[in-house]
């Protein structure tokens, strides 16, 4: 018996109906379940601190903690834990921009909440910490970048930046390349649109500058200087700080013991706070990067092959979070991934565990059965190709989590984290929902193009 295409995709269809809907009904529960818990990370203490001071250093941006003390401020007059308001409002933040960056795709309103509800995603909308808003932001800046609204993408830049630093970079790149492609293809108002998107991103570079000059003070959080050297010697020198002391330069051997080295090379974050910050204590600033990049020349020349292979596995791990991030679940202290998932499931281990491991095994079926769904459209009589302009933007988000993927893969060694992340994240789900999403609705016999 001849089974038809048609067919196999109307099993598709029911096949992710059920996958999807099982998964936004566990990740609504566990939303209602956690919504008044606090999640302890060590990042929320920090922020906490600098909400207090209003004084941070090049790795924390100022605008998380301003929300922090506005939420205090409310929870003063309000009596509600002041994170149950930044919870709603990286909730309600959340599902507006991604629900805004679907409006091409089919049945925007199931898959935003299918997105919404991938654990690697939504366990950061029910924590004190930026990356929650920063991601949406971020891809906001895209999206709004993608269709020429200079304005718009600007605050969106801004934004993100303000959260965390390196956003204004990610985001930047996109905005200055898509300004010029609408520059190069814009003949009549050249000069016009250029100048405009210009104008904008210089204003908001001022924006971050002068905002950083009031509340960035270098080794006020207790770490070294961030600079290219900086970021080179934790990706290259650790963990190697022991095992390659002897071709360490007299300068450095001057300030460490091979035990003090070998603790450096314990953890990955003492890099930044133990042995940057003596190194720069004792040399100051700039003759201290002429020592990093001397030791990440000669760890990179006696240790190749191990840097190299650590340099794939990390970015292999920050490109497929999803698939990556269970093998550092199964020890609190062994990743960050494991002390993640503790902090995750501390209030609600068993609907935590059943959700975590429903979702992560289930989201790649339901990737694959909307590739295949995709794929068979293609191959159908009267089917019809994929939205050409939903496809040119969801090339700009792969770019964008490439780029997002390789700045973390390059910037520290040992310490993958998918909620840097969470861009890459919301990135493999549209990638997904765009292959459920047909170029024009045409309509077959017994078949509605619609998903659900």
């Amino acid at each position: 018996m001849k089974i038809s295409v048609k067919k196999i995709r109307i099993v598709l269809l029911h096949t992710l109906r059920l996958l999807i809907g099982l998964q936004i009904i566990w990740g609504i529960a566990w939303i209602v379940a956690n919504l008044k818990n606090f999640q302890n990370f060590k990042e929320t203490t920090e922020l906490l601190a600098i909400s207090d001071s209003m004084l941070t250093d090049e790795y924390v941006g100022i605008l998380y903690p301003v929300l922090i003390k506005a939420a205090v401020f409310i929870a003063s007059w309000i009596p509600i834990p002041y994170y149950c308001y930044l919870y709603l409002l990286q909730l309600i933040a959340g599902f507006c921009i991604i629900y805004k960056l679907l409006e091409k795709f089919t049945d925007r309103l199931l898959l935003t909440l299918w997105i919404m509800t991938i654990p690697t995603v939504i366990q950061f909308y029910l924590a004190v910490l930026p990356q929650a808003l920063a991601a949406p932001i971020l891809l906001l800046c895209v999206y709004y970048c993608y269709r020429a609204d200079w304005l718009k993408g600007g605050l969106a830049l801004l934004a993100s930046g303000l959260l965390i630093p390196e956003y204004f970079l990610f985001g930047g790149i996109f905005y200055v390349v898509e300004l010029l492609i609408h520059t190069v293809k814009n003949k009549e108002e050249r000069k016009k649109v250029f100048g405009k998107g210009i104008l904008v991103l210089l204003i908001g570079c001022l924006i971050v500058v002068g905002v950083a000059n009031v509340t960035v003070e270098r080794y006020s959080r207790g770490r070294m200087a961030r600079t290219p050297a900086a970021m080179l010697l934790h990706r290259l020198v650790w963990p190697n700080f022991s095992n390659t002391s002897y071709f360490w330069s007299q300068e450095v051997m001057d300030v460490f013991t091979v035990d003090d080295l070998f603790e450096v090379a314990t953890y990955p974050d003492r890099v930044a706070t133990q042995f940057g910050m003596e190194i720069e204590r004792v040399y100051g600033v700039e003759k201290a990067q002429g020592i990093y990049l001397g030791m990440a020349g000669v760890t990179m020349r006696i240790r190749t092959r191990e840097i190299t292979d650590g340099i794939l596995a990390d970015f292999w791990q920050y490109s497929v979070p999803m698939l990556t991030y269970f093998g550092g679940t199964k020890e609190m202290g062994a990743s960050f991934a494991g002390w993640n998932y503790q902090c995750m499931k501390q209030n609600t281990p068993l609907l935590t565990k059943s959700y975590v491991i429903y979702s992560g095994n289930v989201f790649w079926i339901i990737f694959i059965c909307a590739l295949l769904y995709g794929l068979l459209g293609k191959a159908e009589k009267g089917a019809v190709k994929g939205q050409a302009e939903t496809r040119r933007f969801m090339k700009r988000i792969i770019v964008l989590c490439m780029i997002q993927a390789v700045w973390y893969t390059m910037s520290a060694a040992g310490m993958q984290d998918y909620k840097n992340v969470i861009v890459i994240s919301i990135g493999w789900a549209m990638a997904a929902a765009f292959f459920l999403t047909p170029a024009e609705s045409v309509k077959t016999e017994n078949e509605n193009c619609h998903f659900i």
